[in-house]
């Protein structure tokens, strides 16, 4: 199950709300079990009651080790257990009120002991309270005989069984690592939102701003299945398709550079042909009717190239703006065929290389425009006429398969570049431009037909191999 931006949002805010409480709830438990355990297993008895317990197992340890109260450290070693573990203070009182022993003084023996706690000696056995000290007096005697008292004096701020001080320090304890806990968490969480969010996003208007300044050669590494994955993945997409057009957009650029200087060439040499043929005329070289006609006859002919070249040039621009409007009709594809042939045949007679019809062109009813069809005819036909040496031979063949009107026009020539045949019909594209060139085309031409063929619903392609000749077919649904 993949969790999405909005998931992994939800998710760190819970744990943000309940890792502390949790954090909190333990160490309340941890100080509660540890209040529990030192109240006993009793938790209505009476911390004076406790007092009193302790007192208790405190007089037993002095009355069996009187005999050595002046001897300082021993006698201490035997009520040590008691003071560290509850931070009291014992001092041990004669009955003239002068001190035997104290727990804080080991320098205090026979001195008179502090005037305000000699009051609590007359109570027995009863705690009393001075300067925020809990004391408790008792007798200590030996052998039946009263010997001393003792003063056992309590701070209830640091005492163990103080149950509400030890509440109050647990609870500040378990709030501060509630805290401390929310703290280290926002900051995890801030690392992993910057480390998972953040920094794709960063990425992302870094990739913008390249884009922005042209830049489309770089890749965008963030393969996550979350939002941010699936918006990456279509941002790469609009990358590469975009640097793609651009590539595209660019070879057709050059193309159209390329092609406008050959087209300046190309117009120029009729144009300067028809000029020096008609200076001559004007200059009187050409002094007979023989010579006057041929002049004239090379500048029809310059003149009728130079119409074909302006001619496309003017197709394509319209076939490229998407104003080509065709004027279709129902026909017959042999009576098309046979007319546009025909025509061929009559104006090639005795000319260049020879013409093959594979007759009889099949009958079938197709919906055209006439005069498209006859120009993507004439286009090829010229096409094929152009390349093929004065014995070579041109062969137009038609059939009926697959619901469509096949037509091919097959030559002899030297064929085209296996690495020209997927350009041949694009914009611009010109194969090779010294042989187009002395021949007379503009690169045009297989571009317009394609764009006749594509209008008429057809396809259009060619085979061929260097050195072999060339065959192109063009196809028309059958109505």
């Amino acid at each position: 199950m993949k969790i999405g931006i909005r998931q992994r949002l939800i998710i760190s805010f819970v744990l943000l709300a309940v890792i502390p409480i949790a954090v909190i709830m333990f160490s309340l438990g941890v100080t509660f079990a540890g209040m529990e355990k030192k109240v006993g297993t009793n938790p209505q008895q009476d911390p004076s009651e406790q007092i009193k317990e302790i007192n208790n197992s405190i007089a037993i340890v002095i009355e069996d080790n009187y005999s050595f109260v002046e001897e300082y450290d021993r006698f201490y070693l035997e009520l040590e257990p008691f003071i560290s573990e509850y931070q009291l203070q014992v001092q041990i009182v004669d009955n003239k009120n002068l001190l035997l022993f104290d727990s804080q003084d080991r320098n205090a023996s026979m001195k008179p002991a502090n005037p305000d706690l000699v009051e609590v000696l007359e109570s027995t056995r009863h705690g009393s309270s001075i300067s925020r000290l809990f004391i408790y007096a008792f007798p200590i005697t030996v052998s039946g005989e009263e010997k001393a008292k003792a003063l056992v004096m309590f701070n209830p701020a640091v005492a163990p069984f103080n149950i509400f001080m030890d509440a109050i320090k647990g609870m500040v304890v378990s709030f501060g690592a509630g805290v401390l806990s929310f703290i280290l968490l926002i900051i995890l969480l801030t690392w992993y939102i910057s480390r998972t969010i953040l920094k794709p996003l960063a990425e992302l208007n870094m990739a913008t701003e390249r884009i922005a300044k042209g830049d489309l050669e770089f890749n965008i590494n963030y393969t996550n299945t979350d939002e941010l994955g699936n918006f990456a993945r279509s941002f790469e997409s609009m990358r590469l398709q975009l640097n793609e057009s651009l590539e595209k957009q660019k070879a057709i650029e050059n193309a159209r550079k390329e092609l406008i200087a050959s087209i300046s060439h190309d117009l120029r040499t009729p144009i300067a042909s028809i000029q020096g043929y008609v200076e001559g005329l004007q200059d009187g070289v050409a002094e007979d009717e023989e010579t006057r006609n041929r002049y004239l006859s090379v500048i029809r002919a310059k003149t009728s190239q130079l119409n074909r070249q302006i001619e496309d040039l003017f197709e394509y621009s319209r076939f490229d703006a998407g104003q080509l409007r065709l004027r279709t009709e129902d026909v017959d594809s042999r009576e098309i065929l046979e007319s546009i042939l025909q025509e061929v045949e009559l104006g090639h007679r005795d000319k260049g290389p020879s013409l093959r019809i594979v007759r009889p062109l099949p009958s079938a009813n197709i919906q055209v425009d006439s005069q498209r069809l006859e120009q993507v005819m004439m286009n090829l036909l010229e096409n094929a006429f152009r390349y093929v040496p004065e014995e070579g031979l041109v062969t137009v063949r038609s059939w009926v398969g697959d619901g469509d009107l096949i037509v091919s026009i097959e030559d002899n020539g030297p064929g085209i570049p296996g690495t020209h045949l997927s350009h041949i019909f694009n914009s611009f594209f010109r194969g090779e431009k010294s042989r187009s060139r002395k021949s007379g085309g503009t690169g045009l031409g297989l571009a317009i037909c394609r764009h006749i063929i594509e209008a008429h619903a057809g396809r259009i392609w060619v085979e061929s191999k260097e050195g072999e000749g060339s065959t192109f077919f063009f196809s028309i649904p059958i109505k």
